[in-house]
């Protein structure tokens, strides 16, 4: 299934009425990086809700690698801050990305419990 939509938690809930399989995204870093940045105002518990909402239901996010520069302009567009990463041959990966604290340890978890499962390679 080919989703457009913007909250990636309401998708999770969409998708989980119609099959008990396992839930599996495919993304590039840039839809990880506006998922941490946004605010979520119509959630009570914004940005915690929304990712408790996410991954309580045994989702994964597989999230492919970018390059330096299409990044750089993700970044930009969404006017996010805080993000640092290396580079592998002018490609970034979900592993090679940082967030600073606090939500940066959020983003570690997430990526150290493989809820956001970096695809390797380019």
């Amino acid at each position: 299934m080919l989703f457009r939509g913007q909250e990636l938690y309401a998708i999770t809930d969409f998708v989980n009425r119609y099959t008990e399989e396992l839930v599996r995204f495919v993304v590039g870093l840039s839809v990880v990086i506006r998922a941490f940045e946004d605010r979520y105002s119509k959630l009570h518990g914004g940005f915690l809700e929304a990712l408790s909402r996410l991954l309580a239901q045994n989702v994964r996010i597989y999230a492919y690698p970018m390059t330096t520069a299409d990044l750089k302009e993700a970044i930009q567009r969404i006017s996010a801050t805080d993000w640092e990463w290396d580079e592998t041959d002018g490609w970034v990966s979900a592993r090679q990305l940082r967030l600073a604290p606090p939500r940066g340890h959020l983003y570690a978890y997430v990526l150290d419990s493989n809820f956001l499962v970096p695809i390797q390679g380019a």
